[in-house]
Order: C-alpha cells, then sequence, then structure tokens
C-alpha cells in the first residue's frame, strides 16, 4: 500500500519514478574514454542468492554480514535491454518478477572477503545519483 501511494506521488514528476539511470556506467570505455553511443541496460536487478538464509526477528543485521565467507555468492545480476518497450508500459511493482525471467543473466556478484564493521557504513549511507552530462562532452 505504501509503495503505490509513493509511486502516485512520484508519477506527477517522472515517468517512471523507481528509475535510477545507469548511462553514466556505459559513457566510458574501458580505458575512460567517452564513446559515441552509449549502450546500457534499460533495468538491473539483483537477485539474492537464496542459499542465504538469516532470522527475521530483530536483531542486528550486520551480524548476519560477519557471518558471510568470502567467495560466496551474494546476487545474481540480470538486465533487461532498453529494446524490450513492452516491460515498460505501465510500470507496476508486481511485474517486477515477469521482467527478471525476461531479463538476460550477465553477472554475479560474489564477496571477495570477510566482512568487516566500519564507521562509515555503520552509520550513514549514500546513494549517488545520475550526473547530468554533457552531451558534448561525453562525444571527446
Amino acid at each position: 500500500m505504501v509503495e503505490k501511494l509513493i509511486h502516485l506521488i512520484f508519477s506527477k514528476v517522472a515517468k517512471y519514478p523507481e528509475e535510477l539511470r545507469i548511462e553514466d556506467f556505459s559513457i566510458q570505455d574501458e580505458d575512460g574514454k567517452y564513446v559515441k553511443t552509449a549502450n546500457a541496460p534499460r533495468q538491473l536487478f539483483f537477485v539474492p542468492n537464496k542459499e542465504l538464509s538469516f532470522s527475521t526477528s530483530k536483531h542486528d543485521f550486520r551480524d548476519d554480514l560477519l557471518s558471510i565467507k568470502s567467495g560466496t555468492l551474494l546476487y545474481e545480476v540480470y538486465a533487461l535491454s532498453s529494446e524490450d518497450k513492452d516491460s515498460f508500459n505501465d510500470y507496476k511493482i508486481d511485474d517486477i518478477k515477469g521482467r527478471v525471467e525476461k531479463a538476460t543473466k550477465i553477472g554475479e556478484l560474489k564477496a571477495t572477503s570477510e566482512f568487516k564493521a566500519s564507521e562509515f557504513g555503520d552509520v550513514g549511507i549514500f546513494f549517488r545519483h545520475q550526473a547530468k552530462v554533457n552531451e558534448e562532452e561525453s562525444l571527446k
């Protein structure tokens, strides 16, 4: 219910209010040079490893993170192409499962070390939103 209300409010100013655009991940090649045509997926899905299971009772979730061993699969990553236009008409939260089924697996996220507690991550959070890039600058 709350999700639908938030969607309704934000849909007044954006066609797809749930989206954080990811084109800036694809405007540069692996050498840092800008490309003329960016090829970015429309949506990414991070599907959690079903084998990782933690208590749903009230507890310090950081203890769960500390139990994850290096090399553990955390998420499978799926991408849905911008060309798949049917998936983006009248976005509804309930459509996510069907979209993931249509998406292509592009990778996995694995823990490369043991988790550690840190002051920054434990007391604050930061989200980077897409930066608007000057079109002329992106063609350099």
